[in-house]
């Protein structure tokens, strides 16, 4: 959180900066939400989470790795394992429950899986989708007979791993794209840092006598509509 108002608001040995990116626990996210406005800020970023969409194909013991896998980064983080095999639900849990034994995280992992994550059965993949569609996770995981096509009709998520071999701490480490993503459902309306993060866009007006003159009693009309005579004033002068 420091570094957060030593980046916005300057130091002697900090320049002050124009956009502030990346994401951090709770603590750095209050701070980007203060200083928002003063400078720049990509997203506010909550808990990390993921949905795994799975049928009776996927591995169990996978599915149960790549949800412990969300669950140890924070206590508020969680998992939805959506599927349309009930075995596969009842396996993935077990082993949890065995994987629990063994792994350093298991506390913490243990905590976000009981208190904030969950499965859902759907009765049919049509039904997984939309219900994943709603969430809008951060993660995305697709693990079906199908996993290619299913993949075309998911379009709310910050980043989507798709097949059998590709879970995300893949994304997390290794895999590429950048993983500075979307939570608490802003998937259904913006996406991920990327180079677009770093740019603007800004609008420039030329226009000439004849286009004034053409413009000019639109604008006043409009201008007067809302009661802005010195709008329409400016307007009419190019007329």
């Amino acid at each position: 959180a420091q570094a957060i108002a030593a980046f916005a608001y300057g130091t002697e040995s900090v320049k002050p900066v124009d956009i502030i990116v990346g994401p951090g626990n709770k603590f750095v996210t209050e701070a980007k939400r203060q200083v928002s406005g003063a400078v720049g800020i990509d997203m506010l970023a909550g808990p990390s989470e993921a949905v795994i969409i799975a049928d009776e194909t996927a591995n169990p013991e996978w599915v149960a790795a790549d949800a412990l896998s969300r669950c140890e980064h924070d206590p508020n983080s969680w998992t939805i394992l959506v599927t349309t095999s009930e075995k596969l639900a009842g396996e993935t849990l077990k082993f949890i429950e065995e994987q629990s034994k063994t792994l350093p995280t298991a506390e913490l992992a243990m905590e976000s899986w009981k208190n904030n994550s969950k499965i859902l059965l759907a009765d049919n993949m049509d039904e997984a989708i939309k219900l994943t569609n709603e969430i809008a996770p951060e993660h995305l995981q697709v693990m079906t007979k199908d996993s290619e096509k299913v993949a075309l009709e998911l379009h709310n998520f910050g980043s989507l791993f798709v097949g059998y071999y590709a879970p995300v701490p893949f994304g997390d480490y290794v895999s590429g794209p950048n993983h500075i993503l979307p939570t608490m459902r802003c998937a259904r309306f913006s996406n991920g840092v990327n180079a677009q993060t770093f740019l603007k866009i800004s609008s420039v007006q030329i226009i000439s006598k004849e286009g004034g003159a053409y413009l000019s009693p639109h604008c006043a009309y409009l201008a007067g509509i809302e009661g802005l005579y010195g709008h329409q004033y400016s307007a009419k002068l190019r007329g």
